[in-house]
């Protein structure tokens, strides 16, 4: 591997955020960026130890009063730099040893395929109720991911650093259900009369979700050699197929995976929500969760 000068924490921190603004092909993340809403972490040898407990229990302190919807944990390792020499199995295997102490799978199982889950308990965004959020996923990305002759190459995974982002697609779905609902009413949607109006407006922000998800597949198709990474959205819009399986952490051997789009899943979360709501459903709330991705 070639010797590299380290950069400071600040350059690191100030190319990430450029990068979140000029190239992130996720749109819901680039959203939750502008908002302030996505909590961005460097470390360095110094802090690595410790600084990954820390982040995500500060990050969990956030998503409890919505300050946050997700996290990044960004790695400054001059070894795992871009231009390095190093492989993104090299850099994988470093990110899953980092990310064990939240882990119950053992770093050589994370980097075949094994995931890491979260489990919150969080006031729902909409019903107001305390809810068992269980999929708040972290996952590994990396420059090499981006590197056409690296064996694991998958744009969709690529980052300008090594880093691990956390996040849950539901809560980040229903937080951008209630920000709708505060732009256009000023309130929450707990204690709104679950009338056809809100029917239509839960219903609305779905269909936006799948148009906002289907904006960044085309993101990712646009920016990926697909004779050597498949990535393709089906023509009804209701899956999307990628190289990687979504929520694995990470990946030693890649392989084409099916999952859903939101069109296939929105609903079941209103319906979920409605019920909460209109009161025929009085029991602990879970929140629905999305489906790991299908072997092709």
């Amino acid at each position: 591997m070639l010797d590299q000068i380290r950069k400071s924490n600040e350059t690191v921190m100030e190319e990430m955020q450029a990068w979140f603004r000029e190239c992130l092909g996720c749109i819901a993340g680039r959203r939750e960026f502008l908002l302030g809403r996505y909590m961005i972490t460097v470390l360095d040898d110094a802090d690595a130890s410790t600084g990954v407990l820390d982040t995500y229990r500060k990050f969990r302190h956030h998503v409890l009063s919505y300050e946050k919807v997700a996290c990044l944990i960004v790695f400054n390792r001059p070894e795992l730099y871009a231009d390095s020499g190093c492989t993104a199995l090299d850099a994988i295997s470093y990110l899953a040893r980092q990310i064990a102490p939240l882990a119950y799978t053992h770093p050589d199982g994370l980097v075949r395929g094994g995931s890491v889950h979260q489990r919150h308990a969080i006031r729902c965004p909409v019903t107001g109720a305390l809810t068992i959020f269980d999929d708040f996923d972290a996952i590994a990305f990396c420059p090499q991911a981006d590197d056409k002759n690296d064996p694991l190459y998958d744009p969709l995974m690529a980052a300008p650093y090594p880093c691990i982002n956390i996040s849950s697609d539901v809560f980040g779905f229903s937080m951008f259900a209630r920000d709708h609902f505060l732009h256009k009413y000023n309130r929450d949607i707990f204690g709104a009369q679950p009338d056809d109006a809100l029917h239509r407006h839960l219903t609305e922000c779905g269909a936006t979700w799948q148009k906002i998800a289907a904006r960044t597949i085309r993101n990712y198709i646009a920016m990926t050699d697909t004779t050597l990474c498949p990535t393709y959205l089906s023509e009804d819009e209701r899956y999307w197929i990628a190289n990687h399986q979504d929520p694995a952490f990470a990946e030693s051997e890649k392989r084409a995976y099916r999952h859903e789009m939101p069109v296939t899943y929105t609903q079941q979360i209103i319906d979920r929500w409605l019920c909460r709501l209109e009161g025929r459903s009085d029991g602990p709330a879970r929140a629905a969760a999305t489906r790991p991705g299908e072997i092709m």
